[in-house]
């Protein structure tokens, strides 16, 4: 019983021990996150897990067993070290990934941001000022999302709201001095810009409007692994968290063929310039 508990005080009296623990305590870090990330299939991640699961077990052995040479247990220390870096640089990889891949997938809402804009060389600083100025509104896009900034403005200032049905004479009224103020959806800023290059210098935000609302799921439930299936892509190039609603400059359909291997990329020009019925046939992109 004495021999024992003598046994279990030089272990962890053992530097050593402490090599391997932490060299262990990654190992089963980077694993579990592996599985979590789902990335690779599973033919592959058990070789991998075996793999790492030896390793671990011969440099602990390294470490422990006492009839080995001290150069060997030096040598063990420091490829334990170096290998203790790679998981630990690995481990934050996979975080980091599997955190984006979060964010690019878990989002549930839309965000509209509605600023009310003012010429830069105006003198307006504040929402304050505009108190009693012509401001430029449109349903133009999300209506809903306009509607509420409207009546948000209301709340903050008296003003007189002026409604535009076009793009171009929304923005125009601002530059030739019609109104003092637009309430602008960052959506449509590209809109302002194709006709008003220098849109984003000529302006300022004096106030912003922030809406979320839930987005709609219309994902299915498919076996990937035997059933082929579409994916969506879309991106923007927008300021802002990946929920902000914008037009999007990329358009792609990923059709994915599990049995055959196959994937076709189908991508979709974002550049018809055709006219717009809901928006008093205005052409856009």
């Amino acid at each position: 019983m004495t021999q024992r508990k003598a046994k279990k005080r030089s272990i962890f009296k053992n530097i050593g021990f402490y090599f391997a623990l932490i060299y262990f305590a990654l190992t089963v870090l980077l694993i579990v996150q592996l599985f979590i990330l789902g990335m690779i299939p599973m033919k592959y991640l058990i070789p991998i897990i075996i793999i790492l699961v030896l390793l671990a077990m011969g440099l602990c052995y390294l470490q422990l067993e006492k009839r080995l040479s001290k150069l060997n247990r030096i040598l063990g220390r420091i490829i334990i070290v170096l290998l203790s870096l790679f998981l630990s640089v690995g481990n934050w990889y996979i975080f980091k990934t599997y955190h984006t891949f979060g964010e690019l997938t878990d989002s549930d809402k839309d965000v509209s941001v509605v600023s009310v804009v003012v010429m830069k060389d105006s003198g307006y600083e504040t929402i304050d000022d505009l108190a009693g100025q012509n401001i430029a509104t449109t349903t133009l896009g999300d209506a809903d999302v306009m509607s509420n900034a409207a009546k948000d403005l209301n709340k903050d200032i008296n003003a007189e709201l002026k409604n535009y049905n076009s793009v171009d004479a929304y923005g125009d009224a601002l530059y030739n001095g019609e109104v003092e103020a637009i309430l602008l959806n960052e959506g449509m800023r590209g809109s302002f810009e194709e006709k008003h290059p220098e849109f984003d210098t000529d302006t300022k935000v004096i106030k912003r409007y922030t809406y979320e609302r839930v987005a709609k799921d219309i994902s299915k439930n498919v076996d990937v692994t035997n059933t082929p299936f579409n994916v969506y892509i879309t991106g923007i190039d927008s300021y802002g968290t990946i929920a902000t609603v914008s037009r999007s400059d990329v358009n792609m359909l990923v059709t994915v063929n599990p049995t055959t291997k196959q994937i076709l990329m189908t991508s979709i020009p974002r550049d018809y310039y055709v006219a717009q019925p809901c928006q008093d046939n205005q052409k856009d992109k």
